[in-house]
């Protein structure tokens, strides 16, 4: 269907606007060295023999599998690795472990760090994981070596400009090309995206420090590689002139208007209906 083997229909329930990932995805579709995924909405009815039943609105989003690499003409036996709990740490490491032809030495183990949408050797993987804990090694060495600087810039400046702030341990998807050694992020799920970057109260109760480890760059002390982005010189600039450049010329008023305007009148119809409006809350 359309070139792709699996339907994925999200009702996305806590998404009261039912488009926050849609609309992220076709934003994320016009940023440079940033993958993004095909979405579109679907009218779900399912008849099990007693005529069709109307179950709502849904958004249909593409799975990245070797059909996600096929169609963009990538190799259909290029890694691709999906974050179920993974933060880059030690305990990941002791997770991934492979034996000499890249097999895991435990599967079910190495999938409740990431799940292997595609792919049967993961020595990069290993190699790349091993490399950002050798005490010897500088960050930024590995991050030349087995990153593509460009894609991270982009992945971390569209999450800060959408708010995505639930992607430190999931969220996103690796992607290793097939005799290589680069490692690619493509975002995932962004329904709970496109909020406000509220900066928590100058004190110290408890309430604020909560929210304080929750905003902005303190997310990254979950993970070990934004902690160690984060800390490179200089990057802050880097960050902030990024954004600016994305808010400038990708993610402006305009834009984001027309895409908001457009699936509105999708959405309002089956917002305003059973079995939506049944299920809405306020």
């Amino acid at each position: 269907w359309r070139g792709e083997r699996h339907l994925q229909l999200n009702k996305h329930p806590f998404d009261l606007v039912r488009m926050r990932n849609k609309v992220a995805m076709d934003v994320m579709s016009e940023i440079p060295d940033l993958p993004s995924v095909r979405t579109q909405f679907v009218n779900l009815w399912i008849d099990n023999g007693e005529g069709p039943v109307d179950y709502g609105l849904f958004t249909h989003v593409e799975k990245v599998n070797k059909y996600y690499l096929r169609n963009r003409e990538w190799n259909d036996d290029d890694n691709l690795y999906k974050a179920e709990f993974f933060r880059f740490n030690q305990n990941d490491l002791n997770n991934l472990r492979v034996d000499a032809e890249g097999e895991p030495l435990d599967e079910d183990l190495f999938e409740t760090t990431l799940e292997i949408e595609n792919g049967d050797d993961h020595r990069s993987l290993a190699a790349m994981m091993t490399a950002l804990h050798n005490p010897d090694r500088s960050f930024q060495s590995v991050l030349d070596q087995y990153f593509d600087e460009s894609n991270v810039l982009a992945w971390v400046a569209t999450n800060i400009l959408l708010r995505q702030n639930d992607a430190v341990r999931h969220n996103f998807i690796l992607h290793n090309p097939v005799g290589s050694e680069k490692f690619y992020f493509i975002p995932w799920d962004y329904d709970a995206a496109m909020g406000t970057w509220r900066e928590p109260p100058n004190d110290l109760s408890n309430d604020s420090l909560r929210q304080r480890v929750e905003y902005g760059y303190a997310l990254a002390a979950r993970n070990t590689f934004l902690e160690n982005y984060y800390r490179q010189p200089g990057i802050h600039n880097e960050i902030v002139d990024a954004v600016a450049d994305l808010r400038q010329n990708v993610v402006t008023d305009e834009a984001m208007a027309s895409k908001v305007n457009r699936y509105i009148e999708l959405v309002a119809p089956f917002q305003n209906r059973a079995p939506d409006s049944v299920n809405n809350t306020d």
